[in-house]
């Protein structure tokens, strides 16, 4: 009787149906007392006979009266389309099901609303299907996936028998939320290709237990990608469920992101560092606590009042690092940072994204490289005296630079990837292979500053760096002007007054830029279709460039017509000017490495390596658990010493460390990463299940929420008999006419 009641879609119709059934024979009693018996002797005769024909016509009413309730009850199974199931085996079975469950564990699962999370419902209804598969003894199997790691599956056609469905229910019951963010589409995928493998001879029930978050399930303008493989599995599978774990509630507070102020962390110069907080909930927050702390230093605290829903807040923290020791003045240190959140409450149902780590590279400056075209051994000749002395003068307190200077054969054999920033200063000319490391390097983002003078080669620059506007020199050059006698001079005249570097020269009473006395430069052209900006002029006419700024790739370079020296100009002796500019320039080219080391979880640590500078044999500091041995392997040519280290193990929260091994000094190099969770993982928002549904069409796919799994039916897997019933009704319709007029024409004769 339980399986009739379950294959019927309308089941209150067929309810209604059998209850309607009692109207004829009810009808049927109450025109039985429709008339007083009353005894008559004149009658005694006619009731003898009636005697005799007594039974034949109470047979004959009750046949009418099963006829009229047969016809009533057909109406109520016909509107209610019963149907016969193959699945489950509990009436007609015969139909062997391998049961296909992708199980959400991402980090999101673990809200914990109105005292549970939905993992846990998962968690249960899972168990309940696999208990049930087990204590009725059925054939069916189970496959189980994670959306962490569908390619990996914890079970593949599992037995749901005796020890066979133990082991699958402690697995079962140890799941937890993941750290590493899941790929909806890549696990649809898998089920793909298990659904259309049809060697094991096994039809496949396919169950999606997810909280249905937006950020996994998008639907956009067109067909997503989601939404297809999930119409094509459906096509295939005998039944397609998502199940429903969601609750409504979105209330969630997260640290958004750690960024540092500067592109550098420089040890003993004090960091800014910006730190977001975003409510992904729909009311307001207030009184969000933030905690801030660096290795094992006291941590810092500050409180933002409120924060609007979806909507992010920042709050500034400063630290210094400190110099470090005498040992570790030249070396990157390792000094990670953590931010976490305070309370939070009811307005905050996820707890595993309230806590950031950043992986706090510290170095000793901005690593900066001077190649010196017009070396000089006398006091104040050479090309890179002034931007020397300027940029890390000699004194107590650290300017933030750290800086090499080499000549052009120094140049020629130097490794690029070490350095943030780089002046070309009054250079002759370059190798070609140098001339493509160098735009290898300034493409990735570093930052180029060409300085003109006596020595450069017209004909080289022109063809080789400016290309026709394609290279890196963003100007052309058309040979030098002015007075070597310095009896006469240009000046600056500022074009853009918001450049960090020549903010300094702006206003409207700031004569600073007069002061400079030009004698000399080089007169360059900008190409008419060009990226590059004019940032300043030289007075002879304005129109000629004198700084000018341009874009390659990821970084930028910059051409000063004039040289950094007392050659062609007087700049070097207005000190103030000279010195701001120098640096300001500097912080603003240098390539940003402010986010270097920050992954997300499950994202690979990737690092080149040098042979000449390390070692092949590394190892990896995980967040949790023992040392792991890596090894730098070849990607590039044969001849090539720069090698790869890769690390893919990067499942959980936090700060891992890669220690290097130097083969010119003792010690180990340590180069910290930071893997966080990904922003979106915060938000709760759940995709409706009618957008959903309609972005499915006519697909078979069905949404349930708290039903027994092991009982849900697809429309590819069952027979509806409403057709049979309804011919049925027919029948009996035009039986109970034929019978009924039958009786009345035998009566009335």
């Amino acid at each position: 009787m339980l399986a009739i009641i379950n294959n019927v879609l309308n089941l209150p119709l067929l309810v209604a149906g059998a209850a309607l059934v009692s109207v004829p024979i009810i009808i049927h009693l109450l025109n039985r007392r429709k008339h007083k018996v009353v005894d008559w002797a004149a009658m005694d005769f006619l009731m003898e006979a009636d005697r005799l024909n007594r039974r034949r016509v109470r047979i004959e009413d009750l046949i009418l009266l099963l006829l009229r309730c047969l016809v009533i009850f057909l109406i109520g199974l016909t509107l209610a389309r019963p149907f016969l199931s193959r699945a489950g085996g509990f009436l007609f079975g015969g139909t062997r099901y391998d049961r296909l469950v992708l199980f959400d564990d991402s980090i999101s699962m673990g809200a914990r609303s109105g005292g549970s999370t939905p993992l846990e419902k998962g968690k249960k209804q899972l168990t309940q299907m696999v208990s049930e598969l087990a204590s009725s003894q059925s054939d069916d199997t189970l496959t189980l996936l994670l959306l962490s790691k569908p390619e990996k599956p914890l079970f593949v056609m599992q037995s749901m028998r005796g020890a066979a469905a133990s082991e699958v229910l402690d697995r079962i019951k140890n799941l937890q939320p993941v750290d590493r963010a899941g790929d909806l589409n890549t696990a649809l995928m898998e089920i793909q290709k298990t659904v259309q493998d049809e060697r094991s001879g096994m039809s496949r029930m396919v169950y999606l237990m997810t909280d249905q978050r937006a950020k996994d399930w998008s639907v956009g303008e067109g067909e997503s990608p989601v939404v297809k493989v999930l119409k094509e599995i459906s096509d295939r599978a005998a039944g397609v469920f998502i199940v429903d774990l969601a609750s409504e509630e979105t209330a969630n507070v997260s640290v958004a992101s750690i960024t540092p102020q500067d592109k550098t962390l420089i040890a003993g110069v004090p960091t800014r560092f910006d730190v977001a907080v975003r409510n992904h909930g729909d009311l307001p927050v207030k009184q969000v606590k933030v905690r801030f702390s660096a290795a094992d230093t006291l941590a810092l605290e500050e409180t933002i009042n409120a924060i609007k829903p979806h909507a992010t807040n920042t709050v500034v923290f400063s630290y210094l690092y400190e110099a470090g020791n005498v040992e570790d003045k030249d070396r990157l240190r390792a000094v990670p940072i953590k931010v976490e959140l305070v309370g939070g409450g009811a307005t905050d149902l996820l707890e595993k994204d309230n806590q950031r780590v950043f992986p706090g590279r510290v170095t000793p400056g901005i690593r900066t490289l001077i190649v010196d075209g017009d070396p000089s051994s006398e006091y104040g000749k050479s090309e890179s005296f002034f931007l020397r002395k300027a940029l890390a003068p000699q004194g107590p307190v650290n300017s933030g630079v750290s800086l090499e200077v080499v000549d052009d054969i120094g140049f020629e054999s130097l490794d690029l990837a070490d350095f943030q920033i780089i002046f070309i200063c009054n250079l002759y000319r370059m190798s070609e292979e140098k001339r493509i490391a160098l735009e290898a390097w300034v493409r990735q983002g570093g930052g180029l500053v060409f300085i003109l003078g006596d020595q450069v080669d017209e004909q080289f620059y022109n063809e080789k760096l400016h290309a026709d506007g394609d290279g890196l020199l963003p100007v052309r050059l058309e040979g030098v002007q002015g007075e070597a006698s310095g009896e006469s001079w240009v000046h600056f005249n500022l074009k853009a007054p918001d450049h960090s570097a020549l903010a300094i020269f702006a206003g409207e009473n700031n004569n600073l830029l007069e002061d400079i006395k030009v004698f000399r430069w080089w007169q360059t052209t900008l190409p008419t279709e060009t990226s590059a900006r004019l940032l300043a002029g030289l007075t002879a006419p304005d129109s000629i460039p004198g700084m000018v700024e341009g874009r390659y790739g990821k970084g930028r370079t910059f051409v000063l017509t004039t040289p950094l020296d007392l050659e062609w100009n007087n700049w070097p002796q207005n000190r103030a000017a000279y010195l701001i500019f120098n640096h300001e320039l500097l912080r603003h080219l240098a390539r940003d490495e402010s986010e270097a080391g920050l992954i997300q979880v499950g994202e690979a640590i990737h690092v080149p390596v040098n042979l000449s500078a390390y070692k092949v044999d590394a190892r990896i500091l995980p967040v949790e658990g023992e040392p792991v041995a890596v090894q730098a392997k070849p990607k590039g040519p044969e001849n090539d010493q720069t090698w790869v280290i890769d690390f893919e193990e990067t499942y959980g929260r936090g700060v891992y460390v890669l220690e290097l091994t130097p083969t010119d000094r003792e010690g180990v190099d340590r180069i910290p990463f930071a893997a966080n969770l990904g922003q979106a993982e915060s938000d709760l928002r759940k995709q409706p299940n009618p957008v959903l549904a309609q972005a499915l069409g006519e697909s078979s796919v069905q949404f349930v929420k708290d039903r027994l799994l092991v009982n849900l039916e697809s429309a590819h897997d069952r027979n509806e008999l409403w057709k049979t019933a309804l011919i049925l009704l027919a029948i009996a319709l035009f039986g109970e006419q034929c019978f009924a007029w039958w009786l009345g024409r035998k009566r009335a004769a």
